[in-house]
């Protein structure tokens, strides 16, 4: 196995911090936020306290989504072409099973609908849809048409039951989407995105309903989101409000954030690594003050919104890129260990002289790409005829306690380090604390995965994800800081993020490399 250790010896400070900006978030209400808003917290307690024992709230099923609902949806279903075939089973399945269960325990609850993905799946293909945007700038991020509901950033009405029904069969039946990235003129229904579920990958589906997958998908999703409005509207008449202040702080002007904290925190960085931007944020940075003062380097071709990017300082690296090493990297890893955008590798040149592989990457869930990723940059930082020194920032998605083969454990990732030639800018120390702390809520359409309030920091994801990882031997990390509020240095222990003031659910990573002393 390389190492990632040369005789280059670096004479150079350089200041870096590494950050998974997660720009994918979609539903306001998914994970619990530290705010002081006591409207929000009234509206999270009553939720989490119904959902958990809802008494003589949990009434039938058809109270909330009417037969006649279900007549007017099968209408739809049948007019639109969508499994017509199946519909008596799905009829079947309405009567003697799905009309009859109570909302809380016998549908949100059930762990039979998730297992099938009944719910879920839906949910994935149809919540938000990027569309086209208006504009033509590089820069313009994908409209989104958002599926009248309570679970994403849909703006419409959603005061009752009634209000929501018409506005749900009009966006899933009649509107026409222009999806984003999608060539030629054609456009979908929102109803023409599902695919059906397949036995094979989820064996809890019956024969019969994998057949019908496509409109008893339809008809779970409409119950779900029925049952969800019903909730909100009978525990509260302020919840539209603070959906959209939500809204408006971790989703609608999110980047504006993201951009101020880059500039007003982090601007004196020599690297910045990010992780999980957006396809479009490149082309936008591009648009704001940081690129006086750096060069902007992104995933080339990248389409998803969960990609790697290098800010390099036109200060300290003049010349910016002097070759890409993405390609390289992943030949020399399985196919489909990572997907394109994960990973951006690069080689630049710093005003000493002293060349650099700069990468950034965002590991898969359980961490079990990171490792490999790690070995396959240092097999090429020692390949190169430039002798660079290696530098690494990263969402590595390790845990405090590893599971061996099947999550990446932070002492594993340690270990590794060490017969690489790599150091963290946590020094011998495994990790100096975690770098996330979230939890999902109950309104979300994954119940399983709720977290009572109380339990967030115990049961939450709080762990030492993030790092950044350098060539052993020549430098020192002589300060190393968390940042969950938007200020470098400061991090508040013990608290859910992302909040109203900080956008992310990872912690901003700073970490400044000295030259160690003779």
């Amino acid at each position: 196995m390389a190492t990632a250790t040369n005789k280059a010896v670096p004479t150079m400070r350089l200041k870096t911090m590494s950050w998974n900006i997660a720009a994918v978030n979609n539903n306001p209400f998914e994970y619990y936020v530290t705010s002081d808003d006591a409207e929000y917290l009234k509206l999270m307690q009553s939720v989490e306290q119904f959902l958990s024992d809802p008494g003589q709230g949990d009434i039938a099923v058809e109270q909330v989504f009417t037969g006649e609902m279900w007549m007017t949806l099968r209408g739809r279903l049948e007019q639109a072409g969508v499994g017509a075939e199946h519909l008596p089973f799905v009829d079947e399945m309405w009567e003697g099973d799905l009309k009859q269960r109570t909302i809380v325990a016998g549908f949100l609850k059930d762990s039979g609908l998730g297992a099938k993905r009944l719910i879920s799946m839906p949910d994935r293909v149809t919540n938000t849809i990027r569309v086209t945007p208006a504009s033509s700038s590089p820069a313009s991020e994908p409209d989104l048409a958002c599926r009248p509901t309570v679970i994403n950033m849909y703006e419409g009405d959603l005061g009752s039951t009634e209000a929501w029904f018409g506005a749900w069969l009009e966006f899933m039946f009649n509107k026409e989407f222009h999806l984003a990235g999608q060539s030629g003129g054609a456009t979908q229904r929102a109803v023409d995105l599902l695919v059906p579920i397949s036995k094979a990958k989820y064996p809890a589906v019956s024969e019969q309903e994998e057949a019908a997958s496509l409109p008893l998908q339809v008809l779970c999703q409409a119950i779900f989101d029925a049952v969800m409005v019903h909730t909100l509207n009978t525990l509260s008449s302020t919840w539209q409000h603070t959906k959209r202040v939500l809204a408006a702080a971790l989703c609608r002007n999110k980047n504006a954030r993201i951009v101020e904290i880059l500039e007003t925190s982090y601007g004196d960085c020599d690297v910045m690594f990010l992780q999980e931007t957006a396809a479009a944020f490149p082309a936008l940075l591009k648009q704001t003050s940081l690129a006086q003062s750096f060069h902007i380097i992104g995933v080339d071709g990248a389409r998803r919104d969960q990609n790697s990017m290098v800010l390099l300082s036109k200060a300290s690296f003049p010349g910016g890129v002097d070759s890409a090493c993405t390609g390289d990297v992943c030949k020399a890893l399985p196919p489909k260990l990572v997907q394109v955008g994960d990973l951006l590798a690069l080689e630049a040149k710093h005003t000493s002289g002293q060349a650099l592989m700069l990468a950034s990457f965002h590991g898969d869930t359980n961490g079990l790409a990171t490792i490999p990723v790690l070995t396959a940059l240092t097999d090429a930082a020692k390949a190169s005829q430039s002798r660079p020194l290696l530098v690494f920032g990263l969402d590595a998605n390790a845990y405090s306690i590893g599971k061996p083969g099947k999550q990446l454990g932070a002492d594993e990732l340690h270990a590794h380090c060490g017969t690489v030639g790599l150091t963290s800018c946590f020094g011998d120390a495994v990790h100096a604390g975690p770098t996330t702390c979230n939890a999902r809520t109950f309104l979300q359409p994954q119940l399983n995965k709720a977290c009572r309030s109380d339990q967030v920091v115990d049961k939450g994801d709080t762990n030492p994800k993030d790092f950044v990882l350098f060539s052993k031997g020549g430098w020192d990390c002589t300060e190393v800081a968390k940042d969950n509020t938007g200020k470098r240095g400061e991090f508040l222990d013990n608290t859910v993020f992302p909040t109203l003031d900080f956008p992310s659910d990872h912690a901003v990573l700073f970490a400044q490399l000295e030259p160690t002393a003779s």
